[in-house]
């Protein structure tokens, strides 16, 4: 076995490997972010992510291959030699693909024209078409070398070239404002450095064996050994974050919502973390399908009045005129969002009719059943700001569980201590990153209802269960400022022994 074949079979194999796990690990990252924007993003969507996740997982497919390819070049398996086309065939498929199709809103498939995708300013956009432009170079050159058009050294540099080039630009690859982001970044400098490392050490290395007249055998279990610990290696560094064997924490999420909501309860939430478990509890296990449960972002997609229509049509029903009424603005704007953003008054006007559709949502529903909203409807932003004003000026929060229930009046009203299931989300049994939504978003749901709790039970001097709930808190999060707050205000304020 030459040494440019032992170069090739641990470049490959190397390559293989981080690339098949890696795609799935960059999948997982992407969906979690994509959810985040779900309103605002096509990336969000279902099609979206699912679009992304295909990619992903095309991307390690066609790298499989051109490894597969050069396994049966570097152990000179006559009988298989014609699988030697699939590493040009791979690679033109790739480059192909992503030239085409390796982002949404590019060119040749997206809004994007041709200039705007080479030369605008989205530098992940740009660097996917260069990839493909590296891509489609080299497999032309080894399809020439297949069919023995090309030979010699000449041939053979441009496959080195582009895995130390595409290894350098892993490092330079970017994802722009990505919650994911040093993760994706960690997972790049994996691949780039096992690339680099290739092109230039790995040659020097099976030369060096060679010289030494290391037997045959030798090198194939040094080889061998290379991979297995490459491998060991990825999996020991990601096991603590990917071992979902004690990973409760979406099933118990929805439990806790869904055991808070009365019957034919009505959730508006705009949290993707809430909506996306509580969507497949209900549509595949069928748990509490008469909950009713609204994502606010999703209202701003056409699409989603089907979906609703279909889920919940008494819903739709009695607050059609509204939602007709706002459907036909938002319908304007998906055929020509730049006249809105030009114009104030078409942008006031979208902006109105949005806010009395929710308004009129949450007054019909209430008659009916309970309207309950998630806490994160009350933070103050440009989006939804109308709805931050005019629920907590309408209705009393009355904390329920990780949920608000919007009461008509002003009166206590008494709710069972929620009993909240939090399997893995602070006992040590799971580890996150710093950036799990998980950290990010569910623990502080969390802490925060249970500090809403405590502080609604002291607003109506109920001091010893106000101060149970800050306990609570504590427990998920000892370093929780706002809940040692309360705790000390509430002690204070209990009467002396």
């Amino acid at each position: 076995m030459s040494d440019k074949a032992y170069f090739w079979l641990a470049l490959l194999l190397a390559l293989s490997l981080s690339a098949s796990v890696s795609a799935q690990l960059h999948t997982d990252e992407h969906a979690q972010a994509h959810q985040r924007d779900a309103a605002l993003q096509w990336e969000g969507s279902p099609d979206g992510i699912a679009y992304s996740e295909f990619n992903h997982h095309l991307a390690a497919v066609f790298v499989l291959l051109m490894g597969l390819s050069e396994l049966v070049a570097a152990f000179a398996l006559r009988s298989l030699a014609w699988i030697r086309f699939l590493l040009p065939a791979a690679m033109l498929a790739a480059g192909g693909y992503l030239l085409g199709w390796s982002d949404h809103d590019a060119w040749p498939i997206g809004s994007l024209s041709f200039a705007q995708t080479f030369i605008a300013d989205d530098l992940e956009i740009q660097q996917h078409k260069l990839y493909a432009l590296l891509f489609l170079s080299v497999g032309t050159v080894e399809a020439l070398r297949w069919l023995g058009k090309i030979s010699g050294p000449a041939g053979a540099w441009p496959l080195s070239v582009l895995a130390i080039v595409g290894g350098l630009l892993l490092f330079a690859h970017e994802h722009g404002d990505h919650p994911a982001a040093h993760s994706i970044a960690m997972n790049h400098m994996i691949m780039g450095t096992i690339a680099i490392a290739a092109g230039f050490g790995i040659r020097w290395l099976i030369q060096l064996t060679v010289s030494r007249s290391m037997p045959l055998k030798a090198v194939y279990w040094a080889s061998a050994m290379a991979v297995l610990l490459t491998s060991a290696t990825a999996l020991a560094a990601n096991w603590p974050f990917n071992n979902r064997r004690h990973y409760f924490i979406a099933n118990d999420y929805v439990e806790n919502l869904l055991s808070t909501i009365e019957p034919n309860g009505l959730l508006l939430t705009q949290d993707w973390q809430v909506v996306s478990p509580m969507f497949y509890a209900q549509e595949e296990e069928r748990r509490r399908p008469d909950v009713k449960v609204v994502d606010i972002n999703l209202l701003r997609r056409s699409w989603y009045f089907d979906y609703l229509r279909h889920a919940y049509p008494s819903l739709i029903e009695r607050s059609r005129e509204k939602i007709d009424t706002y459907l036909e603005d938002l319908k304007e704007w998906e055929h020509d969002p730049g006249a809105f953003a030009r114009s104030q008054p078409l942008t006031q006007k979208i902006s109105v009719a949005f806010s009395e559709m929710v308004r009129s949502i949450v007054t019909n529903e209430i008659r009916f059943a309970p309207v309950y909203i998630t806490n994160e409807l009350l933070a103050a932003n440009q989006t939804n700001s109308y709805l931050t004003q005019w629920i907590p000026q309408t209705y009393q929060l009355v904390p329920q569980g990780l949920i608000f229930n919007l009461a008509t009046d002003q009166s206590f009203h008494d709710s069972p201590d929620p009993h909240l299931q939090t399997r893995g989300l602070a006992d040590g049994t799971a580890r996150f990153e710093k950036d799990d939504v998980v950290n990010l978003k569910v623990l502080p749901t969390y802490t925060s209802m249970l500090v809403n709790r405590g502080r609604y039970f002291a607003l109506f001097n109920q001091h010893e269960r106000a101060i149970i709930a800050f306990k609570e808190a504590l427990t998920l999060d000892p370093n929780l400022v706002a809940a040692r707050e309360g705790l000390a205000q509430s002690t204070a304020k209990l009467p002396s022994p």
